[in-house]
C-alpha cells in the first residue's frame, strides 16, 4: 500500500484517500470466490493455481513481499452499494484469472502474439480498495449518492 500512496504508480486517488483504503487478504478472498456459486464456469482452475481460460494457461500465487512490477486496477462509478463493491473486487480478480493483464514493457513479451502467448505466472499482493463518495446532483430535483471505487492487485508477471 505505501508504494500506491507514494505516487510510483498512478493513481486518481490522494496519498490520504489511499491511507484510508481496505485491505483484503488475497489468499482468503480467492479461496472463498472459487467455492462460490457465482465462479465463471469459464474459467478453469486446479489446486495448484493454475487457471485457464480460452486456452491460455495462467499460475496465480500469493506473496505480498514480492517486488512488484505493476498495479492491475479496475474502477467504477456507483451508487456505493455492497452488491457493486463486491462486484468491482470480483472483476479485478477475473481480470487476473483470465490472462487479462500483462506487463507489455517486457521484452520477451514483444516477441508473442496474444493468442500465442506460453504459460505465464502472476504473484499478487493483497487487494486494495480506496473509494472517494460525494452527492452528484443529476438534475436539479434528485440528488444520489455517488462512489468511486478502485480496486487494485499489486502483480509480479513472468513467463514460465
Amino acid at each position: 500500500m505505501k508504494r500506491i500512496a507514494s505516487e510510483k504508480y498512478e493513481s486518481d486517488f490522494t496519498a490520504d484517500e489511499w491511507s484510508k483504503c481496505k485491505v483484503i487478504p488475497f489468499d482468503d478472498c480467492i479461496r472463498d470466490y472459487l467455492e462460490s456459486s457465482d465462479f465463471p464456469k469459464q474459467i478453469c482452475h486446479s489446486n495448484d493455481g493454475k487457471f485457464v481460460y480460452n486456452g491460455h494457461s495462467s499460475y496465480v500465487k500469493y506473496d505480498g513481499d514480492a517486488s512488484f512490477e505493476y498495479i492491475h486496477t479496475v474502477t467504477y462509478n456507483h451508487d456505493g452499494t455492497l452488491a457493486f463493491y463486491i462486484d468491482t473486487v470480483k472483476r479485478c480478480i477475473n481480470d487476473i484469472l483470465c490472462g487479462a493483464t500483462i506487463d507489455s514493457r517486457k521484452a520477451p513479451l514483444k516477441k508473442y502474439q496474444f493468442d500465442k502467448f506460453p504459460p505465464f505466472q502472476y504473484t499478487v499482493g493483497d487487494i486494495l480498495c480506496a473509494e472517494s463518495a460525494d452527492i452528484l446532483p443529476p438534475n436539479e430535483k434528485i440528488k444520489f449518492p455517488h462512489t468511486k471505487q478502485s480496486v487494485c492487485i499489486p502483480i509480479k508477471f513472468d513467463l514460465l
